[in-house]
């Protein structure tokens, strides 16, 4: 059986020891269950990134049904339970999944949640829903049957968490709107990232989407980081509001001992929303957001000697936090005045405006004038005072 998708994306914040990291789930678009004619005319993502470590998915479609009779076709997603798995199993839907509407042509819907297995290759065996009462979370992202705890390695199942639900689409435009939030996934090196699948648009009618919008905005906070998939490297994006700057930028990897090399856009933003707007788009490869202290920290970029190279509002780059007493009082005057700098302040002292201008992610603003720190983060006041003199 074909591999059902998720439609929901979403990655648990975890307590990130050395060398690991934690995410409750990855997902895609909204699918059909079952093969269908319904086309996706529209669809317009938007991301919303806080300073709270929360993301929000705001995804509203317009679907076509170009039969003169209604149908109704069995849709939904199945969540991913992440790494290192949900041990709590329970029938009532992904424990790290938030908030989540369904409103079809204005009317809400209350999805079906379940529990499957999958097999080997991470493919649904059945849709029958499990009796969770019946298995045990053994590790790994994996379930044995009770009792059978001592064969784990012969009988053991990876699982999702299933949300279904009857959608009726009447003759022409129909419109379906989903939102939900969930905690940041997090890794060693990296602040916060996420993954949406978008190439299981090609289970709809057509296999493509005919006018996609992708939105991403970070009201009230300012966000750096790197965008990964196909369309990105085609076209820069359209800013609605706020200030933003972005670039391309690429990097070589070694895998399996072959050189590979990925393509990103490289995103400052405050105050902003982005937006990207496709036609006829095929999506064949998937959306990746990624803090940029992964790439400048993990990554060991040559060029990015400097603590300052990476900074986010809600946490510190790994360096910041973790070589303190390797900096001199030079380094820990620049580290204090990140919060300043994030915010656009225009230093007036010719040490700190030299060092803060050469900063790639770094955009004045003429108007701030840091009177208060009453919006700053608590990790803000906690570097400021971890920093001081």
């Amino acid at each position: 059986m074909k591999k059902l998708f998720v439609s929901l994306l979403a990655l648990v914040a975890a307590t990130v020891s050395a060398n690991d990291s934690g995410y409750a789930t990855y997902g895609n678009m909204l699918i059909p269950f079952v093969s269908t004619d319904i086309a996706v005319d529209k669809e317009v993502l938007t991301i919303r990134l806080t300073d709270e470590g929360k993301t929000y998915i705001d995804v509203d479609y317009t679907f076509i049904n170009r039969s003169s009779k209604e149908k109704t076709i069995l849709m939904g997603f199945e969540a991913d339970p992440g790494y290192p798995g949900v041990m709590d199993i329970t029938d009532n839907g992904h424990p790290e999944i938030y908030d989540f509407t369904v409103m079809m042509n204005g009317s809400r819907i209350t999805p079906k949640t379940s529990v499957v297995l999958l097999d080997e290759n991470e493919n649904v065996i059945d849709r029958k829903p499990i009796n969770v009462k019946e298995y045990v979370y053994q590790d790994f992202r994996r379930l044995v049957k009770k009792g059978n705890e001592e064969n784990y390695e012969a009988e053991s199942w990876g699982y999702a968490f299933v949300y279904s639900f009857n959608a009726t689409f009447k003759p022409g435009e129909n419109h379906i709107r989903h939102t939900y939030n969930y905690q940041n996934g997090a890794g060693v090196m990296e602040n916060y990232y996420l993954t949406y699948k978008l190439s299981p648009a090609a289970r709809w009618a057509g296999g493509s989407i005919r006018d996609f919008t992708l939105r991403i905005t970070a009201p009230n906070t300012a966000k750096h980081f790197f965008l990964e998939t196909e369309f990105v490297q085609k076209q820069n994006p359209k800013i609605v509001s706020g200030v933003a700057k972005f670039r391309d930028k690429s990097k070589k990897y070694d895998y399996e001992d072959s050189p590979v090399t990925h393509f990103y856009k490289e995103i400052s933003m405050r105050n902003a929303t982005l937006e990207w707007h496709l036609t006829n788009y095929s999506p064949k490869k998937e959306l990746e957001i990624r803090s940029a202290d992964g790439f400048y920290a993990n990554f060991y970029d040559e060029k990015a000697t400097s603590p300052t190279s990476y900074y986010d509002r809600s946490c510190g780059i790994y360096w910041l936090w973790m070589n303190q007493e390797n900096y001199n009082a030079q380094q820990r005057r620049l580290i204090r005045n990140l919060p300043y700098a994030s915010r656009g302040y225009v230093f007036k002292d010719a040490g700190l405006k030299k060092h803060f201008n050469s900063l790639w992610w770094y955009m004045p603003d003429p108007s701030y004038k840091a009177t208060s720190t009453s919006d700053f983060t608590e990790r803000e006041h906690e570097l400021i005072s971890t920093y001081k003199k």
